[in-house]
């Protein structure tokens, strides 16, 4: 009862707010604004955004869990789809002067995954990898495959790391390595990920020392029979519309 009040709540609340991220964008297109308005404009702009994104994660959150979601898998190169989102963090890398790599150990890696999905999770963890690393520090991107044939995403970096007692909690709902730092939102980004990735029949691990950073990897089984299990639509490229739907 309590997350259906606050999926409905934060239906409301996102409407109003993509009303007011609209203002603001037309005032970004006004001549003659001087410095302390572009500031200020600014300041409300990134706010704004900040809490849709909050509110996004808590209806994605809620979708997941009620198993409303059915992944529109597809065929894709996976070096490919995670070099594109690691070259959209690029500006992040440069903003905080962190050493920003990407690695592949060969350039074609074939899995089956739903894009829109896998890209909110590959994102969160980027994203987490640059609110938890210092200026000056490193964080690298790599694609290949595991000893078992699995094929594998690592985000490492260089930030605070996590206390060996924490480790085990941080794909838990709602729970907060931090809960006093500022923009640390509600504790779901984890839980999200972490459910995305199984429904993609996969797994992920961390590794982290507490000072000197963390490692999180993404396994995926190679081909499309693990996602038989769940709720999918299997889209070809002939075609591009679904060809095949299985139910969990």
């Amino acid at each position: 009862m309590k997350q259906h009040f606050f999926t409905n709540i934060s239906h409301d609340i996102r409407t109003p707010l993509t009303l007011i991220a609209g203002s603001i964008n037309k005032l970004f297109n006004r001549e003659n604004m001087d410095t302390a308005e572009q500031k200020y404009l600014k300041i409300i702009r990134t706010n704004t955004n900040r809490l849709l994104n909050l509110t996004g994660e808590l209806l994605n959150f809620r979708k997941l869990e009620t198993g409303n979601v059915t992944l529109q898998a597809s065929e894709e190169n996976l070096v490919d789809f995670v070099q594109e989102i690691y070259i959209s963090f690029t500006q992040f890398a440069i903003n905080k002067n962190i050493k920003y790599n990407f690695e592949y150990s060969q350039p074609e890696i074939k899995v089956w995954i739903d894009k829109n999905q896998f890209e909110r999770a590959v994102c969160n963890l980027i994203s987490n990898a640059f609110k938890y690393t210092p200026e000056e520090g490193e964080i690298s991107v790599k694609v290949g495959y595991s000893n078992d044939g699995k094929a594998t995403i690592s985000i490492i970096d260089t930030g605070e790391g996590i206390e060996d007692g924490k480790i085990n909690h941080i794909f838990n709902r709602f729970y907060q390595i931090d809960k006093q730092a500022e923009g640390n939102g509600f504790g779901v980004g984890l839980s999200i990920t972490r459910e995305i990735i199984l429904l993609h029949g996969g797994n992920i691990q961390v590794k982290s020392t507490l000072g000197k950073g963390s490692e999180f990897t993404i396994y995926l089984h190679p081909g499309k029979k693990v996602l038989k299990k769940c709720r999918v639509h299997f889209i070809t490229v002939e075609s591009q519309y679904p060809v095949g739907v299985f139910h969990g």
